[in-house]
């Protein structure tokens, strides 16, 4: 099992001492509180802070960057049903995909983080001798027949890459069991942003909170987040906890279950959609107990972004929070009645300590 830090392993791969290492990171969506996009993100800033020339090919982003790092949109002002069809289709676009890959000849590392851009990687590969490295999120087996055929050849890219890079053990395993594939583990890492000791009062006031307790989950609002779920679950504290409030930050992907929530809800339920990301410590700050119903990850960021910041979780127990969660508990996936009594122990041990102070 090989574990490694980020920037130790670009070096090894492309050593800095080369002049003009650029890195190109490919991420098909490249938006807030969505995963990869997260991970990308940091990697992209991290390589310049190293002294690598950066740049981000994306199919949509809502991401601002500060400094240097270029974003390059491959097909802009697609509706969202367009798009899709499209990032799954996009190699059948012959003079886009040829325009693209003359564009990476001048890259000495490629960093591919879906697998709908592998082919991108594969050819600079041949062509001009890029490393190539995949980075592995996780697999996703609920997909269409389809899909399944469409990833198949994927991966059958992937397999000829450079590097496989898993952000836990729970998706090397995954990787290798249903793929067959090796692959090295980088952790997803915190950055010094996410601390302790930082003012949740900044965040309280701005929804007029004092002392309630309060639950945070922070990701996009799908059905694959089980954010009903937590609706549920919030409901049952309540009934232990009145004035316990639940706030939810991140991306409206699918209005129709966005509206189905509202139905679920009342005003002790606050969405919120536009967290700027250097607020989001001070969201951490501000909460109690963090949660997700979250049952498929490949790592799960928010919650060791949460710990950092010295505030405990409350998850499912499932593969990959068993290697993150160091502050909190883990419970059956979906008994919801046990995830009340975790949540309700956790706000009455910590709410207590932060009126004391």
């Amino acid at each position: 099992m090989c574990e490694k830090r980020f920037l130790e392993f670009v070096e090894e791969l492309v050593p800095l001492k080369e002049k003009e290492s650029k890195v190109a990171v490919l991420v098909s969506l490249f938006r807030k509180y969505e995963g990869a996009s997260v991970v990308a993100k940091r990697q992209a800033e991290e390589l310049l802070k190293m002294g690598y020339k950066v740049s981000i090919y994306t199919f949509e982003t809502n991401v601002s960057l500060r400094g240097d790092i270029e974003i390059r949109v491959i097909r802009p002002s697609l509706r969202r049903l367009y798009s899709q069809i499209y990032r799954g289709l996009f190699f059948l676009d012959a003079p886009r995909l040829i325009s693209l890959i003359r564009e990476l000849r001048d890259f000495s590392l490629i960093i591919v983080h879906h697998g709908n851009m592998a082919i991108l990687g594969l050819v600079a590969k041949k062509l001009y001798g890029a490393k190539v490295v995949f980075w592995n999120h996780h697999i996703d087996s609920n997909i269409s027949l389809l899909h399944k055929i469409y990833e198949a050849i994927n991966w059958e890219i992937i397999k000829r890459f450079d590097r496989v890079v898993s952000i836990s053990q729970f998706s090397r395993d995954q990787l290798k069991s249903r793929k067959g594939i090796e692959s090295i583990v980088i952790y997803n890492e915190v950055d010094e942003r996410f601390r302790e000791g930082l003012d949740g009062n900044i965040v309280r006031g701005r929804y007029g909170l004092r002392d309630e307790p309060i639950l945070l989950f922070v990701g996009r609002v799908v059905p694959s987040k089980n954010v009903h779920l937590l609706i549920e679950i919030f409901n049952l504290v309540r009934k232990e906890i009145p004035n316990a409030k639940l706030l939810i930050v991140g991306r409206r992907d699918d209005e129709e279950y966005y509206r189905r929530l509202l139905k679920m809800a009342d005003n002790s339920v606050i969405f919120e959609e536009n967290v700027p990301d250097d607020e989001i410590p001070l969201y951490y700050a501000a909460c109690d107990v963090y949660v997700t119903c979250s049952t498929l990850e490949g790592f799960n960021l928010p919650l060791a972004e949460t710990q950092a910041c010295g505030k405990p979780v409350v998850a499912f127990d499932i593969g990959p929070h068993r290697e993150v969660i160091r502050k909190g508990r883990l419970v059956k996936p979906y008994d919801l009645v046990s995830f009340k009594e975790k949540v309700v122990e956790l706000l009455k041990i910590f709410t207590s300590k932060r009126q004391r102070r």
